[in-house]
């Protein structure tokens, strides 16, 4: 599965045009800890490994996670992790119906994403863009490291530049895949941010992320995000701080990450 992947993605990125393109590598650490409204504190250790394919105005990114993680009743769903029920009970009614059995510490592959991000639209002060979103079942659901299903979504994302000032906002719809056990509900992610370029590479953001339940019975999530980075010609890292906001939400969470242009 993750070979035909890999020449898939690996295809996708052969057809764009090469003239304008640049491929990055980037690694990150990402880690956070929570009960996500369920009886036991849940923390996990993600390293994503991001290959990314870019032109002026589309990005193709192909992303591998190690992840680990303690004992817990939640299921890491793409990027963002769930509770899968507030008392480890089975839900009723509704797609999102079904149990999701507490799964013991793990470690190992998650599920792999392929996103992509298109700015159909710009000007020197606005960029509206389209996002895909590809997510296939690589990671071990009996493990609680992947839904063991396909997901798919789309979206669209918008950046406001005000001088050195930028404002973001992303709104984006998944539809999760049927594993046989339990059926996760379509559901929406989101962000909203402001920030500041600074000098010598730098910039500055804070803002809030969140996403509905894709559950029956779970609370939304809601969490206060602040970013930093620094980008130079061919090289960059950054980092970021997380405080939940919701029980959806992880309590705390950090990472950092560092990326390479070829």
């Amino acid at each position: 599965m993750l070979k035909l992947l890999l020449s898939t993605g690996l295809l996708l990125l052969s057809v764009l045009p090469v003239s304008a393109a640049g491929l990055s590598l980037e690694v990150g650490l990402d880690v956070a800890s929570g009960d996500y409204g369920t009886d036991e504190t849940v923390t996990a250790v993600t390293v994503p490994v991001t290959l990314a394919w870019s032109t002026a105005d589309f990005d193709l990114a192909l992303t591998l996670p190690w992840i680990s993680q303690s004992e817990g009743t939640t299921v890491l769903m793409g990027g963002r992790r769930f509770g899968g029920m507030a008392d480890g009970l089975s839900t009723v009614g509704g797609m999102g119906g079904g149990r999701l059995a507490a799964a013991g510490s793990s470690e190992g592959l998650g599920d792999v994403s392929l996103e992509s991000n298109w700015a159909f639209w710009s000007s020197s002060s606005l960029e509206l863009s389209l996002l895909g979103y590809l997510k296939a079942p690589t990671g071990d659901d009996s493990k609680g490291l992947g839904t063991g299903a396909w997901d798919v979504g789309a979206g669209l994302a918008v950046r406001r530049l005000l001088g050195d000032w930028f404002l973001d906002g992303s709104l984006r719809s998944i539809l999760p895949g049927d594993n046989g056990d339990y059926q996760p509900d379509p559901y929406w992610e989101w962000s909203a941010a402001v920030g500041r370029y600074l000098a010598g590479g730098w910039n500055v953001s804070g803002g809030l992320e969140g996403a509905t339940a894709p559950f029956d019975g779970e609370d939304d999530a809601l969490e206060l995000v602040g970013r930093v980075g620094w980008e130079g010609n061919d090289f960059g890292f950054g980092g970021h701080l997380l405080g939940g906001l919701s029980d959806g939400s992880p309590d705390v969470g950090a990472g950092i990450y560092i990326f390479h242009l070829f």
